[in-house]
C-alpha cells in the first residue's frame, strides 16, 4: 500500500470537501425553498442604471478597462464583455446606445465584434456602429485620458467601469461623483479595488469580480458553482481559525 505524504492527505481532504460543497449546492438549488444567490450591490446597481438611461433617453457609459497588454495580459479582462454583451442588447433600440471606452487594441476589437453580434441578434446590424466601442488610448493613462472626455459628456445616465483597470481610474469615478453620475466600479485587480473602495461606493471588494456575470444573468450552473465557493470559503475560513486556535493552544507542535 502506497504511504500518502501529509500534502497528499490535504489535497485529498481539500478534493473531498470540494465535492461535498458542490453536492450540498446542487441539494439546496433542487429544494423546493430554493436559496437565492447572494446579491452583488455594484452588479445590481448596473441593471437599475440600465433602466433608468431608457427612460431618460441617455446611455450607460462603459470603462472596460486595459487587461490585454502585452505587459499584464490578463483573461480577467474579458469578464466585463460580457455584462457589455448584455447590456447593450437591451439598448439596442434605445434613444442612445451603451457606450464602451478601452485601455487596449485588442480588448477594443473585441468588444466591437461582441456589439456586431448583439446587433446582429437583433436583426438590426444596420444600426451598429464602430464608433460604440471606442480605443481610448494605447495604456492606462492613455485609455483614462481617453475615458475622461466621454465621463463629461451630458449624454450619460451613469458610468460603469469593469475589467481590469488600474487606481488611475479612480480619475473618472472622482469626475463621475463631481458630475452627479452613478457609477458602479467592477475590477479584479487589488490597487483598482483599494482606488475605487474611496471614489466610488459600489464597487466589487476580493474574488466578487468573477461572479459579477453571472449575478447579472443567473445560469444554473454558474449559480451552482459559486454557491459551492461560498460554501468552501467559509470552511476555509473555518478551518484557519481552528488551526490558529490549535497552534496557540500548542496542540499542533
Amino acid at each position: 500500500m502506497i504511504a500518502l505524504s501529509f500534502n497528499d492527505i490535504i489535497a485529498v481532504a481539500i478534493a473531498i470537501l470540494t465535492i461535498l460543497a458542490l453536492f450540498v449546492s446542487w441539494l439546496v438549488s433542487r429544494s423546493k425553498v430554493r436559496s437565492e444567490m447572494r446579491a452583488i450591490e455594484a452588479v445590481s446597481a448596473v441593471e437599475a442604471f440600465q433602466h433608468e438611461a431608457a427612460e431618460k433617453g441617455k446611455r450607460l457609459l462603459f470603462g472596460l478597462g486595459d487587461g490585454l497588454t502585452p505587459q499584464a495580459a490578463s483573461v480577467n479582462a474579458l469578464a466585463g464583455l460580457g455584462i457589455w454583451r448584455e447590456t447593450s442588447a437591451r439598448a439596442v433600440f434605445n434613444d442612445q446606445p451603451a457606450q464602451a471606452i478601452t485601455g487596449e487594441g485588442s480588448l477594443a476589437l473585441l468588444s466591437q465584434m461582441v456589439l456586431r453580434g448583439v446587433y446582429q441578434d437583433a436583426v438590426a446590424v444596420e444600426l451598429f456602429k464602430t464608433e460604440q466601442a471606442q480605443l481610448g488610448g494605447l495604456s492606462a493613462a492613455a485609455g483614462a485620458a481617453g475615458l475622461l472626455p466621454e465621463v463629461n459628456q451630458p449624454s450619460n445616465a451613469a458610468v460603469i467601469l469593469i475589467g481590469n483597470h488600474s487606481p488611475i481610474a479612480s480619475l473618472a469615478a472622482n469626475l463621475a461623483g463631481r458630475k452627479n453620475l452613478p457609477l458602479a466600479a467592477i475590477s479584479d485587480t487589488l490597487t483598482a479595488q483599494s482606488a475605487f473602495l474611496i471614489s466610488a461606493p459600489l464597487s466589487t471588494q476580493g474574488e466578487d469580480y468573477y461572479a459579477a456575470q453571472t449575478a447579472f444573468k443567473l445560469q444554473s450552473k454558474a449559480g451552482l458553482q459559486l454557491r459551492a465557493l461560498d460554501i468552501l470559503r467559509a470552511l476555509t475560513v473555518l478551518a484557519l481559525l481552528i488551526g490558529a486556535v490549535l497552534k496557540l493552544t500548542g496542540v499542533i507542535p
